[in-house]
């Protein structure tokens, strides 16, 4: 197994500070998601946290993120975050000493809420963006070890290309951003660079590839999609919201056409195709129970108003949902909608969680003082006498 992708390799998390842009490496985590962060060299890569070891903390990280992209003001972290980046070890010694050039860190920059889907082994057949799933049913995430190797090297993918986005990529998502590769343009031959996403595939055998979707300048509406040629409709939806709007029946396998959702790849250009067949009945989304007229618009990929939602943070808010086909989940958009509707609520509601936290604080630290202090019968090879006990519960040096 090739030596960067082993999953017990060390992992650290590098954050920028959206405001200064300034470039951070995490130290510590708190189970609240509370960072702790100090300059990304070298000499400081003992001190960064392995984030393999630290799923909950690092969950409960993500859900901050989210929040605080809801809330601003009342996320909680001290510096707003803006983007993440999670590398090797390996990885991180050779960015450091080019001072992490943007195009170069940009590879490992990771999305918080298909990270958090990922962790959390959510079923990735289309997600509501907001923790709720349209099936109950767990998706096994696929084994990486299996990865055909010799198909990578065709394709000319580095494998510590990928390695950041393994975890989202085994429960069926693309990378979340561009990857170069160099593929063979027939084999044995000549290669061509370019960049795109990957995703995942296995195969009949057992066996698992990686499967591109290249880049291109921009997109080719006019160009036949699985058989079939794009309407003025489509094309202009496409065009103005990236998405068909509409379901679109087209040629799966030759000679047999399927209902279809349609989405343009804003990071690639390319059209992407999710079979309405892969989609689960769709009857709530962020604790709204929908309407039938609703239940229909969703499933003839149309735009859907969805009023009363409760956030990550549990406040309010408005929003048009749709079905993503490109990133297998839904898309919130609010334009023209009142972002104060529920203003006050929400300012209520904030105030109530704050007090809550306050309150489960002050329990625990009740109940932290009538503990009583575990004292060492022996240290080093060294026993404690009862006069040495009785000085470190008073605290004083043993000297």
């Amino acid at each position: 197994m090739d030596e960067k992708l082993k999953n017990n390799e060390k992992k650290v998390m590098l954050v920028e500070d959206a405001k200064s842009g300034k470039l951070k490496a995490v130290t510590n985590m708190d189970k609240d998601g509370n960072i702790q962060t100090t300059d990304p060299t070298q000499q400081n890569m003992a001190n960064m946290l392995n984030v393999n070891t630290n799923d909950s903390f690092i969950e409960a990280f993500f859900k901050k993120m989210l929040e605080q992209a809801d809330n601003p003001a009342h996320s909680g972290l001290s510096n707003t975050v803006g983007k993440v980046f999670i590398m090797t070890e390996s990885v991180f010694n050779k960015l450091v000493k080019i001072n992490f050039p943007a195009d170069e860190l940009e590879k490992y920059r990771i999305d918080p809420a298909a990270e958090l889907k990922a962790r959390q082994g959510q079923n990735p057949k289309v997600q509501q963006g907001g923790g709720d799933t349209t099936s109950q049913s767990t998706f096994q995430p696929m084994d990486v070890s299996k990865i055909d190797r010799a198909d990578l090297e065709r394709k000319g993918i580095k494998p510590e290309a990928i390695e950041p986005h393994l975890k989202a990529m085994s429960y069926g998502h693309k990378s979340n951003g561009l990857i170069e590769m160099n593929p063979e343009m027939v084999p044995g031959g000549m290669r061509i660079p370019t960049k795109g996403r990957i995703s995942l595939e296995e195969q009949p055998d057992g066996s698992i590839k990686a499967i591109p979707r290249y880049y291109q300048e921009k997109p080719n509406l006019d160009a036949p999609l699985r058989g079939i040629l794009l309407d003025d409709e489509a094309k202009a939806n496409l065009t103005t919201t990236g998405n068909a709007g509409k379901v679109i029946e087209l040629e799966l396998t030759p000679g047999k056409k399927e209902p279809c959702y349609v989405t343009l790849d804003k990071q690639t250009n390319g059209l992407e195709v999710l079979p309405v067949n892969q989609i689960g009945p769709i009857d709530k989304i962020k604790g709204i129970e929908l309407s039938e007229g609703q239940k229909l618009d969703f499933a003839a990929g149309r735009k859907v108003l969805v009023e009363g939602m409760t956030s990550r943070s549990g406040t309010k808010f408005d929003g048009y949902v749709q079905i993503n086909a490109s990133d297998k989940k839904f898309d919130f958009t609010y334009d023209g909608l009142d972002r104060n509707r529920y203003a006050q609520e929400n300012k209520e509601i904030r105030q109530q969680k704050k007090a809550e936290g306050q309150e489960t604080k002050k329990e625990v630290s009740q109940g932290e003082k009538q503990k009583e202090v575990f004292i060492l019968k022996n240290c080093w090879g060294l026993n404690w006498t009862k006069n040495r006990s009785n000085r470190w519960k008073r605290e004083k040096p043993l000297m």
